[in-house]
């Protein structure tokens, strides 16, 4: 054990410690303080915060931001000074401080004053006077942090949906998290300034959303999402879903695709007795045996992910339409637009 660091308020204690059970090397673990000065259980503070490599020097400011230094997370140097806020109970992505505070060379045993304002940083960095210096700090910009709150509720009756399982996730793989809705439909995730993130909603029973997300310098208003029930993708004898793309020439199922199916999935789990024609269209740009087969393949992979989620294969079979029963006759030329509305997927109830 190493590296004690009292909270701000004296009723906690963090630590760096190599016990056995830990994630990684160090990991910092969190006690907290009895009225009669004993210590609590040692608890682990989890794979947000611990990597496989070193956590170490843990200071948690006044503000209730915890920084501490990490050669586990992505970073400039050896080890780097990081931070992450705890919001509920629960930390925040870990971010990199960044330069000035981090360098190329190892950077650690940070701290700050009881303003979270002023503090001190020990470092190895080019250009000091021994091995290890003390450097002061000061914070002239604020850590900009963003609060999202949202409910999500029904599209009919505007009741809250609890245990809605909610996910965010950006284009880097920094952030990824998921969290359930309370019993009052709320969820919150702490994100930084200017973030753009893709939030993705569902729960059994309803179609899923996914929502894209640009951050601001302000949290932003509560955001009401709502999900439509389940059944309302039942249109007549058909399952409508939005438009199922392939990647051009290809026959493999996309990110987007797979979002799709899933409700498909979610249908047919619900109606176990249904049985689906999933019919696979092309335009009729290039010759029309290629588009045939092309189809063919598309529509084999859809229903092979359909089955792959647990659908019995008795109970969707795929067929390859090519250029046959188009939506619009291109025989006389068609736009972009019109091309792309041939270029389909449909789903047929056969029974039900």
């Amino acid at each position: 054990m190493k590296n004690p660091a009292l909270s701000c308020d004296g009723k906690a204690l963090y630590v760096s410690s190599d016990r056995p059970g830990g994630f990684g090397n160090y990991d910092i673990y969190k006690s907290e303080i009895k009225d009669d000065g004993s210590l609590g259980e040692a608890i682990n503070l989890g794979q947000k915060i611990n990597t496989e490599e070193q956590e170490v020097f843990p200071h948690m400011c006044c503000d209730n931001t915890l920084y501490f230094s990490s050669n586990g997370h992505l970073g400039l140097g050896g080890l780097d000074v990081f931070y992450s806020k705890n919001v509920d109970g629960k930390w925040s992505n870990v971010r990199n401080v960044g330069l000035p505070v981090n360098s190329n060379s190892d950077d650690f045993a940070f701290k700050m004053g009881d303003d979270c304002t002023n503090g001190f940083v020990s470092s190895n960095r080019a250009g000091g006077v021994g091995s290890d210096d003390v450097y002061a700090v000061k914070k002239i910009k604020p850590l900009c942090d963003i609060l999202l709150e949202s409910i999500v509720v029904d599209t009919k009756t505007d009741l809250p949906i609890d245990a809605a399982l909610t996910s965010v996730k950006d284009n880097t793989g920094i952030i990824n998290n998921s969290k359930e809705t309370s019993v009052e439909g709320l969820v919150d995730y702490m994100f930084e300034c200017e973030d753009e993130i893709q939030l993705l909603v569902s729960k059994e029973g309803y179609e899923s959303k996914m929502i894209d997300i640009k951050l601001l310098d302000i949290d932003p208003p509560l955001l009401k999402i709502k999900l439509d029930p389940i059944e309302e993708l039942i249109v007549e004898e058909k399952i409508v879903l939005n438009p199922i793309y392939f990647e051009f020439d290809k026959a493999n199922i996309t990110n987007q695709a797979a979002f799709e199916l899933d409700k498909l999935v979610s249908i047919m789990k619900k109606y176990p007795k249904m049985i689906i024609r999933a019919e696979s269209h092309t335009d009729s740009r290039g010759p029309a045996s290629y588009n045939k087969l092309l189809s063919e393949r598309r529509a084999k992979s859809t229903a092979q992910y359909v089955i792959s989620k647990g659908i019995d294969e008795n109970r969707i079979s795929g067929f390859g339409m090519g250029e046959e029963d188009a939506e619009i006759d291109c025989s006389s030329g068609c736009s972009k637009d019109e091309h792309a509305k041939n270029r389909r997927s449909e789903f047929i109830i056969v029974s039900r």
